[in-house]
């Protein structure tokens, strides 16, 4: 039912009277009363309070005054010193638990508490999901990173796989070519050991015969005299060398004149000859073909400026004969002093029966 438009019901009714007198006037206000349309729908006014301390309020109580307050506004006033001046519409509810304060007083205000607890909770929340977001965001960046760097490097391994199996493939063959090599190898090291070992026989021999026919080779021919006797004077110019003792001849290759000259089978030899000189300018030692007189080799320049030594002028070559031929040492002399030119006898040998040396020829027989 729709609420109707009288707000009060009179506290006295004038309708029967013929004069109405002040008293008539007072008690029609103090009696009259709020329209109540129906039990729960009606008027109402406001109640007007202010807290008589802080949190300290002055609660109209209906059921203590009247209980027309019940359909009345309750505006409350906060104290002065109360951190908000704002005030506090409330309403009463008679189903409401009563408050032992507010008694069923209920503040109209929506009780933002929990609403902004809740808000606030999921602000937190939407936080924390952000900062999640953004975490799963880096490690999905991290995995995608670490997964294309997995795909390189399973790219490059299978690519190694393969060259290692070609690699592998290859090594193989070449193993197999190895192997026939090496057995190769060692049948030819067992044959050329075998010709090795024959080889080192036939050596063998030929050293044996060699060193049989060394000194069947070789011929020695020297110019001696006692221990302590000097060699002789010279003469400016040509002096043949008395190569007076055969030293060696195994094979019958020479013989020697009481006059130094020694006659050779023909062949090709080695020739290595030296003679002294004492206390001259200067000498040179020379191989001489006696039939002749022509040079077949000439021997180191020796010069010995007048000192006291044995001064020595050496000789070496090859001469080759066609037949048997006579040949001598021949040492020319620049000057001459003494009967010590041809060298002088140091007498040193420990031997009593020691000789001294002044002349050597040694030849060698090539085959």
């Amino acid at each position: 039912m729709a609420l109707s438009s009288q707000n009060f019901v009179k506290g006295t009714d004038f309708t029967g009277l013929t004069s109405i007198t002040a008293s008539d006037l007072n008690q029609a206000v103090d009696a009259a009363t709020l329209k109540s349309d129906t039990a729960s729908e009606g008027k109402g006014l406001i109640l007007w309070t202010k807290d008589s301390a802080l949190d300290t309020p002055i609660v109209p109580d209906p059921s203590a005054v009247t209980t027309a307050w019940k359909r009345f506004i309750w505006v409350r006033i906060p104290y002065s010193s109360a951190t908000s001046q704002t005030p506090i519409v409330y309403g009463w509810n008679d189903n409401a638990t009563s408050d032992a304060t507010y008694l069923k007083w209920l503040d109209t205000a929506a009780d933002l508490t929990t609403i902004e607890a809740d808000i606030a909770a999921l602000e937190a929340d939407m936080t924390t999901a952000q900062t999640d977001i953004l975490t799963a965001a880096a490690t999905a960046n991290s995995a995608s990173t670490l997964a294309n760097t997995a795909n390189n490097n399973a790219t490059s391994a299978l690519s190694t796989a393969t060259t290692a199996a070609a690699n592998a493939t290859t090594a193989l063959s070449d193993a197999a070519d190895a192997a026939a090599d090496a057995s190769a190898a060692s049948a030819a090291a067992s044959a050329a050991q075998t010709t090795a070992t024959a080889a080192q026989s036939t050596a063998t021999a030929a050293n044996t015969a060699a060193t049989a026919n060394r000194n069947v080779k070789y011929v020695k021919f020297t110019e001696t005299q006692n221990k302590g006797t000097n060699a002789g004077a010279a003469v400016t110019g040509k002096n043949t060398r008395v190569l007076n003792t055969e030293d060696n001849d195994a094979g019958n290759l020479a013989s020697v004149a009481g006059t130094g000259v020694v006659t050779l089978a023909a062949g090709t030899y080695q020739v290595h000859a030296w003679s002294a000189a004492f206390n001259i300018t200067a000498h040179q030692l020379l191989l001489v073909k006696d039939s002749d007189n022509s040079t077949l080799l000439t021997g180191s320049s020796a010069c010995t400026n007048n000192n006291d030594i044995n001064d020595l002028s050496h000789l070496s070559g090859l001469i080759t004969l066609s037949a048997a031929t006579a040949i001598r040492l021949d040492d020319y002399f620049g000057s001459n002093n003494t009967t010590t030119d041809l060298g002088k006898a140091c007498n040193v040998h420990p031997d009593g029966g020691g000789k001294e040396v002044y002349a050597l020829l040694e030849l060698i027989k090539l085959d």
